[in-house]
């Protein structure tokens, strides 16, 4: 499918290498990556909410629980709000909703799934077929002591270390399944908390502490992500540009994201009686289709260049098109198209 493979593409360098008599260079795509959980196909809009804070028993005594509980709950916030723009971004989702309202439990409740009438009233309430929850969250802190050689001696230093565990489930309402459930265990460095004391004095204060839940929240998001859904990985892909001027200006409007212009040009080197001209072109062809997500197409392609003259490039390449066909398929599950 098209969907798979963004026809954006991310080009620094013109990179050109000589592999025997042919240039070669180089152009980055964007490909999808399938996720590891496989979510049902009818859950089209996901809702998100923050269902991890528990409500205090009693009044904090010590300022440092307030300020703990201000932290859980800052952190908590970003991270539902960052995993939810990430999840956007998937083409697996039609929309995605993040709940601003923290859901506050009971001691009592903690570690509890959500019973069911409440998941399918709010995904009703909001539209939603599935509902993304973190349902727990806890960080432990502590100081660990490190040291390097620089070819001198040993220099010895400290860090605070926030170790973070949140729980995620993943409710399918209507089926009345928890899809998922996963514990995650994360280790941050604060490089620049060399004590007990320097972290406390920065929990003090309001703008450190956004800071912290921030930089908490960008180190453990993607990964929660990229878990449940398919994702975008840039991917390198060799082409042939030599042969011909036609053929350098095809390399032109490939780097200007011209693909069917640089694709006319191919076409016509395809049976040129020059085997290598030839089955650089087919190459090409191949790169073309597999840019416009026709990966059965681009095979073919390969197939064809292979026969004309069976360059290594062409090989793996091969190899590499015949790992994104079974990557497609998986993706049709996640996207319910099998």
């Amino acid at each position: 499918m098209n969907y798979y493979i963004k026809n954006i593409l991310f080009v620094s360098i013109l990179v050109l290498i000589m592999v025997g008599c042919q240039t070669v260079g180089t152009v980055s795509i964007q490909v999808i990556t399938p996720a590891e959980v496989n979510i049902p196909g009818p859950i089209k809009n996901l809702l998100i909410v923050n269902n991890s804070i528990v409500e205090p028993s009693s009044p904090f005594t010590l300022e440092i629980q307030k300020q703990l509980f201000s932290l859980d709950t800052l952190a908590t916030q970003y991270i539902v709000n960052t995993v939810g723009a990430i999840i956007d971004e998937s083409p697996r989702m039609e929309s995605v909703i993040v709940l601003p309202d923290i859901y506050y439990k009971k001691p009592k409740e903690l570690l509890k799934a959500i019973p069911w009438n409440e998941v399918q009233q709010i995904c009703e309430a909001n539209n939603t077929q599935g509902l993304l929850s973190l349902e727990a969250f806890a960080i432990d802190d502590t100081l660990v002591n490190y040291s390097y050689y620089d070819g001198y001696g040993y220099t010895y230093y400290k860090s605070m270390v926030l170790i973070v565990n949140s729980l995620w489930r993943i409710y399918d309402p209507y089926q009345k399944q928890i899809i998922d459930k996963k514990i995650y265990r994360d280790t941050i460095a604060f490089e620049n908390f060399s004590s007990r004391n320097a972290y406390s004095d920065a929990l003090a204060k309001s703008a450190s502490r956004v800071s912290i839940a921030e930089q908490i929240s960008h180190d453990i998001s993607a990964a929660i992500a990229d878990r449940i859904m398919p994702y975008w990985v840039t991917e390198k892909r060799n082409f042939f540009v030599s042969g011909s001027q036609e053929l350098v200006q095809a390399a032109n409007f490939v780097y200007k994201d011209q693909w069917i212009d640089a694709a006319k040009i191919w076409q016509k080197y395809t049976e040129e009686e020059n085997s290598r001209i030839a089955a650089a072109a087919c190459y090409n062809m191949a790169l073309a289709c597999e840019v416009q997500g026709k990966i059965d197409l681009a095979l073919i392609w390969i197939e064809k260049s292979i026969m004309k003259y069976n360059h290594y490039l062409a090989i793996d390449y091969k190899n590499t098109l015949k790992e994104r066909a079974r990557i497609n398929e998986k993706l049709d599950k996640q996207f319910g198209l099998d």
